[in-house]
């Protein structure tokens, strides 16, 4: 699978890597896979899906609505509205589906964001996790 999901060191947030050639049914597969990811209750306050790997991403404007519709009916459930929500992305059009899904995602009153580099990526979920819940992130890492 092109998407690896793991739970961060400190066990507060998660991370999605994706690599090579993705498509619109592996976004939305990886949403199920988080929803079934272990069984004991969860306290996640932050996701980063790191895209940086990623060559192509073969996905229409639907896909991308789909990916979001879905994340409101499923993932607002693990992870509730304040959780910080950053999407990695450096290709032009790849980092205009995820300012796409920012969009059609805003009903899950998660704080978005959307960036070219994982620097910035990082250091905008700690800024948000501390002023948000008043935590401090110790690690972006995964197990």
């Amino acid at each position: 699978m092109a998407i690896t999901i793991e739970e961060t060191l400190d066990g507060r947030g998660l991370t999605y890597i994706g690599e090579g050639a993705l498509t619109g049914q592996e976004l939305l597969d990886a949403i199920d896979r988080v929803r079934s990811f272990g069984e004991k209750p969860h306290h996640w306050l932050f996701c980063l899906h790191d895209f940086t790997a990623m060559e192509t991403l073969a996905c229409s404007s639907d896909d991308i609505r789909a990916v979001a519709q879905k994340d409101k009916n499923l993932l607002a459930l693990i992870f509730p509205a304040g959780s910080v929500i950053a999407v990695v992305t450096p290709k032009d059009h790849h980092y205009g589906l995820a300012r796409m899904w920012q969009v059609y995602a805003e009903e899950t009153k998660w704080e978005t964001g959307v960036f070219r580099s994982r620097i910035e990526a990082e250091q905008w979920i700690r800024e948000q996790v501390w002023s948000g819940f008043g935590i401090k992130v110790l690690s972006l890492e995964h197990r």
